[in-house]
């Protein structure tokens, strides 16, 4: 009797096993719930090729899913992002230059417009928020062939399209500067050069909603000339 029982119960784990098996073989096979989309696995930056290795997929409930998302990675392999993305965000039609761009930072500007790179010392001003897609104004600091020296606005509202740092060495120091690239016009390019020839520039952060031009008012204080913005 003893032995018909054992039998039983060997009989009921076994068949309890095969049925706990052929219920994890069907999940896996249904896969995630869910419908999958492609996100950026790591953070990438506008103007990069889309890399295949640096995308993912997730799975999202079918209500959630994004308009212009992607199925397939393999549909925007090479394509180039029109901003930065950051790790886990799906990877849009809207996130993505027109098919044919090419990567770099020409595909960022405009048909007509400029990219111009001028340093800004990394520790003065607000360099260190300045990021791309920021808005700035330009300044220069120098001599009015008087010995005044003055401070004016010479450019207002460009578009920030790059920030980078370089350590350069000056007499055995090193040195961290910020070489900023803006979008201009060609005749702002050239109002540029002529301003970082003749003096030092500084950039000022613009609210994101401000694009009114302000009106420049100059005031002497002792020997300088500040110019001053309302």
């Amino acid at each position: 009797m003893k032995n018909k029982r054992a039998i039983l119960f060997l009989g009921l784990a076994a068949l309890c096993g095969l049925a706990t098996a052929s219920v994890a073989r069907k999940a896996a096979q249904k896969g995630p719930d869910g419908v999958p989309i492609v996100v950026a696995a790591v953070p990438a930056s506008l103007g990069q090729a889309v890399d295949l290795s640096k995308l993912r997929i997730a799975h999202v409930p079918a209500s959630t899913v994004p308009q212009g998302a992607f199925q397939n990675a393999a549909l925007i392999t090479n394509r180039v992002l029109a901003r930065s993305v950051v790790p886990g965000e799906p990877i849009l039609e809207s996130s993505l230059l027109p098919e044919g761009a090419q990567a770099g930072l020409a595909a960022l500007l405009g048909e007509t417009s400029r990219a111009i790179s001028i340093e800004v010392d990394e520790f003065k001003g607000v360099a260190g928020f300045i990021q791309p897609g920021s808005k700035v104004d330009v300044l220069s600091t120098g001599n009015n062939g008087a010995g005044v020296r003055t401070t004016e606005t010479v450019l207002q509202n460009l578009k920030v399209l790059a920030v980078d740092v370089r350590v350069e060495s000056n007499d055995g120091t090193a040195e961290a500067a910020r070489v900023v690239t803006l979008e201009v016009t060609p005749r702002q390019a050239s109002t540029l050069a002529a301003a970082e020839s003749e003096g030092s520039l500084k950039l000022t952060l613009r609210n994101p909603k401000d694009d009114a031009d302000s009106r420049p008012v100059q005031m002497v204080l002792g020997t300088d000339v500040q110019e001053m913005r309302f």
